[in-house]
């Protein structure tokens, strides 16, 4: 016969830890199908495979971080940036979970708060090249060029090969008027890494300006080859396709940048211009109207540039 003793440890210590055994067993699991659905992009999955993990394991600052990722990708940034918070309250001295949300408040145009938490990240890493890289792309939104080029010079001092280094500083360089000099980083970020869209669209953006045209449109079409979901990219192509005298096509890449990118006000001006080329007065107008709308609605600090 057991003792006492004996069922008491059965109660309250070897069922208790079965059932905690059981429960990392199933956090385990969901987070495996979260993982498998971010491969697929099957975000929707994602997120409820990872919610399910949060269930069975609800101290766990991956969890967090991973469904904020799935969020993030939905552009459903207010829900990420709760899960991106809960992650830093779990484990606070992570810097990564500093960069992600610092992402997040970006996209919301939340630099002020951005900034904070790249401060922060750095703070934590101060060798860690992403979190200049990031608060330099935060920068570079928020309009402050030559802070952005500090951090962006800083990343590619401590990682000389990141890509992404070399396209934002392009960025801001460009955006600072500089489009001979943009080139380099571009070619540089490009030579880099053959794959990132981001770098062809915005050495699209500094070929439009240098009223290089057909250079232009070519790297529009590998940035939409590489990304078709780039809105960005098929902007450009309307813009300097109109320049060409191409309205027609220029409107069709301009309703697929609207597609993509319905709130993004610059493109409506272009669209309203090709519109009035080809006549269509009234579709003129209505675009003229929506774009003032959206610049009402976004500070001008906030709006993005071109």
């Amino acid at each position: 016969m057991r003792s006492k003793r004996m069922r008491f440890f059965l109660v309250t210590g070897l069922i208790p830890a079965l059932a905690l055994g059981c429960g990392r067993f199933q956090s385990r699991r969901a987070y495996d199908e979260g993982r498998a659905a971010l491969d697929r992009m099957d975000y929707n999955k994602a997120i409820v495979a990872f919610s399910e993990a949060i269930d069975h394991e609800p101290d766990s600052a991956s969890l967090y971080n991973n469904r904020a990722y799935a969020y993030f990708m939905k552009k459903d940034y207010e829900s990420a940036l709760r899960d991106d918070t809960k992650a830093i309250e779990l484990k606070p001295n992570d810097y990564d979970h500093y960069c992600t949300r610092g992402i997040t408040y970006v996209r919301l145009q939340d630099y002020v708060n951005a900034e904070k938490d790249f401060n922060k990240a750095i703070a934590l890493r101060p060798d860690a090249a992403k979190a200049y890289e990031h608060r330099g792309n935060c920068y570079d939104w928020w309009s402050k060029y030559d802070q952005a080029l500090a951090d962006y010079s800083e990343a590619i001092k401590l990682e000389p090969r990141s890509a992404e280094a070399y396209r934002g500083r392009a960025s801001a360089t460009r955006h600072k008027g500089l489009h001979a000099e943009a080139l380099k980083d571009y070619n540089e970020a490009i030579f880099l890494n053959p794959k990132l869209a981001d770098a062809y669209d915005g050495r699209g953006w500094t070929y439009e300006h240098l009223k290089q045209y057909d250079e232009a449109l070519k790297d529009f079409a590998e940035a939409i080859h590489l990304d078709p979901a780039l809105g960005n990219a098929y902007h450009g192509k309307g813009v300097a396709l109109h320049k060409k005298g191409l309205h027609g096509e220029a409107l069709q890449a301009l309703n697929k940048a609207i597609e993509l990118d319905p709130k993004t006000a610059n493109i409506y001006h272009w669209r309203a211009a090709v519109h009035a080329r080809l006549g269509h007065a009234a579709e003129a107008e209505a675009d003229r109207r929506k774009q003032v709308e959206l610049e009402m609605a976004i500070p001008l600090l906030k709006m993005p540039r071109r």
